[in-house]
């Protein structure tokens, strides 16, 4: 048979099965029974077990921090988006109302004009005659 001398130390010694002899480094190896392998098991385990509960309770508290920043995120978006609605004709609106709240918004960042009114600067008011402007103060010329 194939299975004579089997290797039970990972080393180069071998039981011979005829002789029943067990060489010295065999008789001094720690042998575990199946409790105690069960028992080691069950420990590491349950420390697995702790350290994913742990790591899943971290993303669950993240994932929490992220949906209401996105909320905040999208009440923002939607009063920007109310406001350039009012600048869009009904037929417009209708055919946006089926795309989501971030659609409608870039579609109209990109199709509608929402400039602000350009400020105008006054013309610099012309020169009072017999007045010079020298260094922010003004002298009469004679």
């Amino acid at each position: 048979m194939a299975d004579e001398n089997i290797d039970v130390t990972g080393s180069d010694e071998l039981i011979d099965p005829e002789n029943k002899t067990v060489t010295e480094q065999v008789k001094t190896e720690k042998m575990f029974n199946q409790e105690q392998v069960n028992k080691i098991i069950n420990e590491r385990l349950n420390r697995e077990k702790a350290s994913a509960k742990k790591l899943a309770d971290e993303l669950e508290s993240e994932k929490q921090n992220f949906q209401s920043t996105l909320e905040k995120y999208e009440n923002i978006i939607s009063t920007a988006l109310d406001e350039m609605k009012k600048s869009v004709s009904d037929d417009v609106l209708e055919l946006l109302g089926e795309k989501s709240v971030l659609e409608q918004y870039e579609w109209l960042m990109k199709h509608v004009k929402t400039e602000k009114p350009k400020k105008t600067i006054p013309n610099t008011p012309a020169p009072i005659e017999n007045e010079k402007p020298v260094m922010g103060k003004k002298i009469k010329v004679f």
